[in-house]
């Protein structure tokens, strides 16, 4: 947006600073994202596809606020348009019957037309308001890439409302120290319950094998060798005869007649 379009429609006020600038990223999560190497704080994100994620939210952010302001002054001009009609009456009574009427009908379809044009403001403010709370997501989720949290955590961050102040929620750094002391008394009790319960699977200390691999195996008696060497034998099939060219040979010589 040009720079002298843009000036056109400017908003005063403490409560409507949001809409002249960007909304500044203050959190532990962008302290946490910032290059530690090289010792540099910025106001973007440290990887290449989180600035472009934070370009695009900020340009979807300015017309978003653009918007905004222009739709707060078609509001604005629209109640000093009707605060001028409803004076207009008054001076209808030094004017002929005739044009008393014309001029009357034509106030009242005035009238009519401007309520329409409140009607369009207000859909044009909600339209850029979630616009706006679209680019801010973005914005959140371009420095929430390179954070290591938890999925629960990132979409409770991203959902957050936007208050204006700063690009996260003020309560943003609160629910992620919340989060961590959950983690650590889970951990600290789930500890405590595995080391006072015990265990129904023996342990190594609970059960050892008879023998290692590295000692003596236990000797078989001489009939248990016996009785498996036999067995395997009479298990064995037996070897087919000698052939010769498809035909049975057998080493007998045949008697002549």
């Amino acid at each position: 947006m040009p720079r002298r379009t843009d000036n056109l429609y400017c908003t005063h006020g403490e409560d409507t600073i949001f809409l002249a600038q960007h909304p500044p990223p203050n959190s532990l999560i962008v302290n946490a994202s910032q290059n530690r190497a090289k010792n540099t704080s910025t106001s973007v994100p440290s990887n290449k596809e989180g600035r472009k994620l934070d370009l695009i939210g900020k340009k979807q952010y300015s017309l978003a606020s653009f918007s905004l302001r222009t739709s707060n002054h078609l509001c604005a001009m629209d109640i000093y348009t009707r605060h001028l009609l409803f004076k207009m009456p008054t001076l209808f009574e030094q004017l002929p019957d005739d044009a008393r009427a014309k001029l009357s009908s034509y106030h009242k379809e005035i009238l009519s037309l401007m309520d329409y044009q409140a009607i369009a403001a207000t859909h044009m403010a909600d339209a850029a308001a979630h616009q706006l709370a679209n680019a801010v997501f973005l914005r959140r989720h371009a420095w929430l890439r390179t954070a290591t949290i938890t999925d629960v955590a990132h979409n409770r961050i991203e959902g957050a409302p936007f208050e204006g102040e700063g690009l996260f929620a003020a309560t943003t750094d609160e629910s992620l120290e919340n989060i961590l002391k959950m983690r650590k008394t889970a951990c600290s009790y789930s500890y405590q319950g595995s080391s006072s319960q015990p265990s129904s699977h023996p342990g190594p200390s609970q059960w050892r094998r008879p023998y290692t691999s590295a000692g003596p195996r236990p000797q078989q008696c001489p009939w248990q060798s016996y009785q498996q060497s036999h067995y395997y034998c009479s298990t064995q099939p037996p070897r087919p005869r000698a052939t010769q060219s498809g035909r049975r040979y057998d080493h007998k010589p045949k008697h002549s007649s």
